[in-house]
């Protein structure tokens, strides 16, 4: 998925002077792309607050409305939404092994 696509699939939750609360895509919220958000956000000018609720996929930033506006916040966003880290794979579940009376290992 490429990041038109990932910015498309934000949902403005809850927008007021100052907060914005967004619905995000479930292939952006993972500890590695919370980071990436995070930095991005707060590096904009007026953002004093970046809350990413990744079980509830959700994002709620608090900025200052007299020095930035929502949509700087949401520029800033899908600028990083191509540099967002994909989610990592689960890792791979063992087989478990056990011994058997001759000393012979067998999955189990």
């Amino acid at each position: 998925m490429n990041a038109d696509d990932l910015a498309r699939r934000i949902v403005v939750r809850h927008r007021e002077a100052g907060y914005l609360r967004l619905e995000l895509p479930d292939a952006i919220c993972h500890p590695a792309a919370a980071d990436v958000i995070d930095a991005a956000l707060r590096q904009v000018a007026g953002v004093y607050r970046v809350t990413l609720y990744s079980e509830q996929r959700r994002l709620a930033v608090s900025f200052d409305a007299h020095v930035c506006a929502a949509t700087d916040v949401a520029k800033a966003l899908r600028r990083r939404c191509a540099n967002c880290p994909k989610r990592p794979l689960p890792p791979r579940r063992r087989t478990p092994q056990c011994r058997t009376r001759q000393g012979r290992w067998q999955r189990g």
